[in-house]
Parts: structure tokens; C-alpha cells; sequence
């Protein structure tokens, strides 16, 4: 069993970004009205706050592919 307080910030792993292909599938799941985002998120097994901010994100700047972030700098709201 993993004791947190024992585990430094500097050994936590980084997320990958989910792939393109995935981001195509949702959104064209979205647009054909297969489900709510809630149920997409299910269906694509991914956390439903994926799902709201990758739509929003889509819906603002037209972009599928991942925001590309520097290390140490910070984000963008």
C-alpha cells in the first residue's frame, strides 16, 4: 500500500494526453447527438470533466489536439 505523505511531488507521473483518434470519435459522437456528455464520457471511458472541457475547448478555438504546455509555465485560463 502507497503511504501519499511519503510520495514527493517530483515522483508523480505525468498524464499522456489522450490521442487524436479518441478526440475524433468524441467529437463526432457529440455532433451526432449519441449521447450526453455524461454518457459519452462512459462510453469513451474517460472522467466526464474531460469531456466538458475538451467540447468547450472545441466549441472556443476549433481545436482537437491537446494544449502543448512548458513545464514551469503556467496555464492559461
Amino acid at each position: 500500500m502507497v503511504n501519499f505523505k511519503d510520495v514527493k511531488k517530483e515522483d508523480y507521473l505525468e498524464m499522456a494526453a489522450y490521442s487524436i483518434d479518441l478526440r475524433q470519435k468524441i467529437l463526432s459522437a457529440w455532433q451526432n447527438k449519441e449521447g450526453t456528455q455524461r454518457e459519452l464520457a462512459k462510453r469513451f471511458k474517460v472522467s466526464l470533466s474531460f469531456i466538458r472541457d475538451f467540447l468547450r475547448r472545441y466549441r472556443e478555438t476549433g481545436e482537437i489536439a491537446a494544449r502543448t504546455l512548458l513545464r514551469g509555465s503556467p496555464l492559461e485560463a
